[in-house]
């Protein structure tokens, strides 16, 4: 891979990563303000505990997608602060890993991203495999669920 070609890949495993979240925040957002709705809109019962029942149930429901918000907006700001052009002689946040057992980049735990005939793994950098990459240095090894894995290129 020549620079040009691997700092547009990061722009575009970038711009991925960055879908991905918003989608998740847009999903949380929608979530929560439905429990909340529906709390609001519960219709008194004449049981009167299954009332307060089901209130305290959707609420539950809310905060739990307060939290996942809460969560994907910190997850935001840690790729708002990537800088794709930055040049990297080790392995850190933003880092796009390509190995002898795959290609890494080092973000979010986004999963497997397609571009062109190439695959990459978005992964978290306190992820398992993250956690193992990181400092590390082109032509250093590193064993990756049981493999012997070779650093090819830091980009």
């Amino acid at each position: 891979m020549n620079v040009k070609i691997s700092i547009s890949i990061k722009i575009k495993l970038l711009d991925e990563c960055r879908e991905y979240i918003e989608q998740r925040i847009h999903i949380a957002r929608k979530a929560m303000n439905e429990a909340q709705d529906a709390a609001n809109t519960e219709l008194k019962s004449s049981a009167g505990d299954k009332y307060e029942t089901g209130r305290a149930m959707m609420l539950i429901e809310r905060e739990n997608h307060a939290i996942q918000l809460s969560e994907a907006l910190q997850v935001k700001k840690v790729l708002e602060q990537i800088r794709v052009d930055k040049k990297l002689n080790q392995v850190q946040t933003g880092s796009l890993v390509v190995t002898t057992y795959g290609n890494f980049f080092v973000a979010i735990g986004a999963g497997k991203i397609v571009i062109g005939k190439n695959e990459f793994f978005a992964v978290s950098h306190s992820s398992p495999i993250g956690m193992k990459l990181q400092k590390l240095h082109k032509g250093d090894a590193v064993e990756i669920n049981g493999k012997n894995v070779k650093i090819l290129a830091i980009i």
